[in-house]
């Protein structure tokens, strides 16, 4: 999803590039490192008492859109959407400045019945 999902192990060992590994290559293994997706819920995913159905899901992938955890991330996670984009380090995103944005590879999903 529009380069967000890192290259698969096998790739990654031989320095292919994203769009060589999953675009032209097709590759759909899992990716080398820690894969992060925000999963929004529809109402049609939980009955009238507010517990899950047992229904097939169905995922659909949508647009980024903003979201803030209430703790703050480990240092080592990637850098948020702005830093990615002003170039910034993990240090200044994680430990310096505490962002809680989530990471920039983020993949965000909705789910429902």
């Amino acid at each position: 999803p529009d380069c967000r999902l890192a290259v698969c192990e096998r790739c990654k060992k031989n320095y292919k590039t994203r769009d060589m590994c999953r675009v032209r290559n097709g590759h759909t293994d899992a990716p080398w490192t820690t894969a992060f997706i925000c999963i929004t819920l529809e109402d049609s995913c939980t009955g009238p008492d507010g517990k899950f159905i047992d229904k097939p899901l169905t995922v659909r992938m949508v647009q980024w859109q903003p979201f803030c955890v209430k703790k703050s991330f480990d240092k080592k996670t990637p850098v948020c959407a702005a830093c990615k984009k002003t170039n910034r380090t993990r240090a200044f995103c994680r430990e310096r400045h505490k962002h809680k944005q989530l990471p920039w590879c983020t993949v965000h999903v909705l789910l429902s019945a």
